[in-house]
């Protein structure tokens, strides 16, 4: 139940006591017990990180490098103690030394396989180095791709030049192949297979004039259109001449305004003399 975590222990307790009302059995008390459990779930991550570390560091020749990397990852939660710092320090030690009797391995295999002229299954294997990254020596990458380039010729099987693209396009080797000629008349397949890798080898694509496509964004939403401009309230309204608003006047303007409109009205109602 602790190794599901808090969240586990929670639910956990919760059926419980769903099951106990549902027998009129007393409820248990969920406070002390999610206590302890917070207590000590860092400490059974730690002691499960630790036999993980234990096992890798004993199989460290054998086991599965990412598993080797995962658990070297996770050190940085787990490991708290000098005795597990100690531990993880040893895993990196011998994750190194690994990867440098699996890189010294890969480079034997890959000139082997050359000097047999097996041009695909040497190209698959340039693919996929122990150390991600790591260039290929200049003469082995020459070689190799000279190989791949005699194989892609006009008289090559077009299966076989499907095949050779392929893997050409996951190697490193992949922008040095300079093919030595296309088919007279590639088939529908090759002429997909190309359109499909032509942005991994457009040396290779110019060679059935293929353009490579833009790359769209894979996983990607499109960003939200910007917000409209904010405009006056003002200048939405149709333009119209505002009507002057009243100013306000005093006690004094107001009796000189009544005084001169009782004299215009006098004036209006006194008949005109001629």
């Amino acid at each position: 139940m602790l190794k599901a975590g808090v969240p586990g222990v929670r639910k956990s307790i919760e059926r419980m006591n769903a099951k106990a009302a549902a027998e009129s059995l007393p409820q248990i008390k969920s406070e002390p017990i999610l206590a302890l459990a917070e207590q000590l779930a860092p400490v059974l991550k730690a002691a499960e990180w630790h036999d993980r570390a234990d096992a890798a560091l004993a199989g460290i020749s054998k086991i599965d490098l990412r598993d080797i990397r995962s658990v070297i990852a996770a050190a940085d939660r787990a490991a708290r103690t000098d005795e597990t710092r100690a531990l993880a320090e040893s895993l990196r030690a011998g994750l190194a030394q690994r990867l440098e009797v699996d890189h010294r391995r890969w480079l034997d295999e890959l000139a082997g396989t050359i000097g047999e002229g097996r041009t695909i299954r040497a190209l698959r294997l340039s693919s996929r180095p122990p150390k991600a990254g790591t260039p290929l020596p200049v003469d082995m990458a020459e070689r190799l791709a000279n190989m791949a380039a005699e194989d892609l010729s006009p008289n090559t099987n077009q299966q076989r030049w499907s095949t050779v693209v392929d893997s050409v396009a996951l190697s490193p080797v992949r922008t040095q192949v300079i093919p030595l000629g296309a088919p007279e008349k590639p088939s529908e397949d090759l002429l997909a297979t190309i359109r499909r890798l032509a942005d991994r080898v457009p040396q290779i694509a110019a060679l059935f004039g293929i353009e490579p496509q833009a790359p769209s964004p894979r996983g990607r939403r499109p960003p939200p259109p910007p917000p409209a401009p904010e405009v006056d309230k003002a200048t939405e309204q149709p333009t119209e001449t505002p009507a002057p608003e009243p100013e306000a006047t005093t006690d004094t303007e107001a009796a000189d305004t009544a005084e001169q409109l009782t004299d215009t009205e006098a004036a209006t109602d006194t008949p005109e003399t001629s």
